[in-house]
């Protein structure tokens, strides 16, 4: 090897960087550069772990990377992902392009599993009936589908349709009904190996224990079955009430303590619920205690508990003991004996859920010829998993040259953020509010979260509620990165196009205040300056008001007042017109007078700034003027410097799961972008000056997240 060509190959193996947003970011445009990723360290990584949820890629994709199936992408499952995609492939020029068509000849064939791929490839084309050396995404999809709804498919599930033998229909049908079967890829659920033979176990099981309890043929009962086909529903009534039953007797022989047993305590219910005095008689005793410890069958018995004792007495009670008059403790134990072993054999009754089919119905399912050919279509099943997994191969293989560069370039680093005409694939979409494009919307899970980091972002951010037709609503974080607020407020409503060109209702739910540009952030003092004095004068306005409907009022009244008492106390029309005469001077001189001294003090204020100003030249005047300015302005326009300055994207993702090594700045260029305001056709009129006439639209980036084709 020449000097030379050493030296070039080196030079184009090493890593190159270029800055974005103020930090460096790997260079990765093809698959020689994505190689690279491996020389270096995860800490120079723009991101280390993000979450599927908020990834504009292909779920598939996603879920072949994400080997740990724990809903996130990190950097080992990159690696191992990059490793296997290369070592698959001899021409790699799918990657740039990240084309879903895969040339079967660019396909390594070394290896097995290259040797395997191929020819997995080819089958899938013989499938289709397709000639040629090139296949799609598509292509292996829709082979996919017809594998997949094939009643016999998947790693050994089996359907019940899968067979058109009505007897090994019932059974796999049954062993579904009662065990609730594995997933179907075509949405049904089916019978694996492990399924049945738990069924077979459980029906095993089952059946052993029913024929211990089975009556001979030849004789009426048994010791299980002592009263023969009578045995259950007898023992049954007795169970029904054989804990009351102790609890009586047990009852009668705390007499003998001298306790109070006959009004037991805490069972006073609450006589306005009817609940609650069902419930007390359910806990109360059968009847009241006896010192002789008998049951009275005769006397009355709690109502709660009435058809259960005489379904006790006229069954169980009435075949062993015969026809009494009371229950003696001794006469109940008997009838416990009598019921011993058949009590022990049901409780010796195996819990499983085949135990719901019945008897006869698993007798029927255990014959070794049905369950022989349920297994022969497992095996099948099997067989065809294989074939699935194959082509599912093939699928990988062309979802990772697609994807995988895109994975990267949104990963690894960011380019997809900050060059024109590329979208990152956590944007899922542009909202239109306000008379602009947002063409930047994250994904938000947890709100709170967000809105914690967001805060110390210097962006402001509006969250925003989206929902449409068989769309489940989401959230979504939108950066407002340009212009003014203008109408921005919570309430407001929009319209929001996803990825797939979808439009939907949006509504802003909350906000984070944040400057959002330079000519803003200056002119803010002065507004709140206007919002102050605005304020100032609506207060002294409304006070003003106040107190001249009180002078007023008060004047009126007074006169009214002083008129009525004049004519009240004053008999004769001299002694009456003199108090009136005093009166009304005596209130209008007060009023003037008021308002003398106020105008009075108005027009010493003005003479007051006249004078004041003959004093000042016009020099004086302006300088006065802009040092005014000039101490509100330069702070204000320092601060909004700074705070433009830290504005930070990295916080946007974070909130929403991601890990991010660095700090992602918003450059001037971005927060044009990412907050458009669009321009009018260059053939309106009335719209724009002449000289403006032909300013064009800024395009944002495309919507569709779809990868080429070609």
């Amino acid at each position: 090897m020449t000097d030379g060509i050493k030296a070039t190959r080196e030079r184009l193996q090493r890593l190159r960087f270029r800055r974005f947003g103020g930090e460096h970011h790997l260079v990765l445009e093809n698959a020689d550069q994505l190689r690279r990723i491996a020389d270096l360290d995860e800490a120079h990584w723009v991101a280390v772990s993000a979450p599927c949820a908020t990834l504009d890629i292909d779920p598939a994709f996603l879920r072949l990377v994400d080997l740990d199936q724990d809903g996130r992408i990190r950097p080992f499952e990159v690696r191992l992902a990059v490793d296997w995609l290369l070592a698959r492939l001899t021409d790699t020029s799918g990657l740039a392009a990240a084309c879903t068509t895969l040339t079967l000849t660019s396909i390594e064939t070394e290896s097995d599993e290259g040797k395997e791929l191929l020819a997995t490839a080819h089958q899938v084309l013989d499938l289709l009936k397709i000639t040629g050396d090139v296949i799609t995404l598509e292509q292996v999809r829709e082979v996919l589908r017809l594998e997949e709804k094939e009643p016999v498919s998947e790693a050994g599930v089996v359907l019940p349709h899968a067979t058109g033998d009505e007897a090994t229909w019932k059974l796999i049908h049954d062993v579904v009904t009662a065990l609730g079967g594995v997933p179907h890829p075509a949405g049904a659920k089916g019978v694996d190996t492990k399924t049945l033979d738990r069924f077979v176990d459980e029906a095993t099981r089952f059946t052993k224990w029913y024929e211990s309890g089975l009556l001979e043929s030849e004789t009426p009962d048994s010791r299980v079955m002592p009263y023969g086909s009578d045995t259950q529903a007898l023992y049954e009534a007795l169970l029904a009430v054989s804990d009351k039953i102790d609890q009586y007797f047990a009852q009668c022989r705390a007499l003998t303590l001298d306790l109070p047993v006959d009004t037991p305590v805490g069972l006073m219910p609450d006589l306005n619920d009817p609940a609650s005095i069902d419930g007390a008689l359910e806990a109360a005793p059968l009847a009241p205690a006896s010192a002789d410890r008998l049951f009275d069958l005769g006397a009355p018995v709690n109502i709660a508990w009435g058809g259960r004792v005489t379904a006790f007495v006229e069954g169980p009670m009435q075949r062993v003991l015969g026809a009494v008059d009371e229950l003696g403790e001794a006469d109940w134990k008997t009838i416990q004996v009598a019921f011993k072993a058949h009590a022990e054999w049901s409780a010796a009754r195996p819990e499983v859920s085949a135990s719901k089919l019945g008897y006869d119905v698993l007798v029927m399912h255990l014959d070794e010829a049905g369950l022989a050919r349920v297994r022969a279509l497992i095996e099948k099943s099997s067989a065809t998993a294989l074939t699935l997994g194959r082509i599912r191969q093939v699928e990988k293989l062309v979802l990772f040259q697609a994807h995988l560069l895109q994975l990267a370039n949104n990963y690894v680093s960011f380019p997809d953020l900050y060059l024109d005409g590329r979208r990152a694939a956590f944007d899922v979409g542009n909202l239109v509010m306000d008379g602009r494009h947002f063409n930047l919307a994250v994904r938000v899970t947890d709100r709170k979260e967000h809105v914690a980091l967001a805060s110390k972002s210097n962006l402001c951010v509006l969250y925003v509620q989206t929902s449409g037709e068989k769309v489940t609503p989401y959230e979504v974080a939108v950066p407002v990165t340009a212009g003014g607020l203008g109408n921005l407020c919570v309430g407001k409503r929009g319209m929001f196009i996803d990825t797939s060109g979808r439009e939907l209702d949006a509504r802003v739910v909350h906000m984070v205040h944040n400057p959002i540009s330079f000519r803003e952030a200056v002119a803010a003092p002065f507004r709140r300056l206007e919002q102050a004095l605005t304020n100032r004068l609506e207060s002294v306005t409304e006070s003003a008001a106040t107190d001249l409907e009180a002078a007023g009022g008060s004047a009126v009244s007074t006169v009214a007042a002083g008129t009525k008492g004049a004519l009240a106390t004053a008999p004769k029309p001299a002694a009456t017109t003199a108090p009136t005469a005093t009166a009304a001077p005596s209130q209008k001189g007060g009023v003037l007078a008021g308002g003398g001294i106020a105008l009075a003090a108005l027009g010493s204020s003005v003479v007051y700034i006249l004078d004041t100003l003959r004093q000042m030249t016009w020099l004086n005047i302006a300088t006065g003027i802009v040092a005014a300015l000039l101490a509100v302005m330069i702070p204000a326009t320092l601060l909004a410097l700074v705070k433009l300055h830290r504005r930070d994207l990295s916080s946007i993702l974070e909130g929403s799961g991601w890990a991010i090594n660095i700090r992602m700045g918003l450059t001037r260029r971005q927060a044009r972008s990412f907050t458009l305001t669009p321009k009018y056709p260059a053939t309106a009129r009335g719209v724009y000056p002449p000289w403006r006439r032909g300013v064009k639209k800024r395009v944002p980036p495309p919507l569709s997240g779809e990868p080429s084709s070609e």
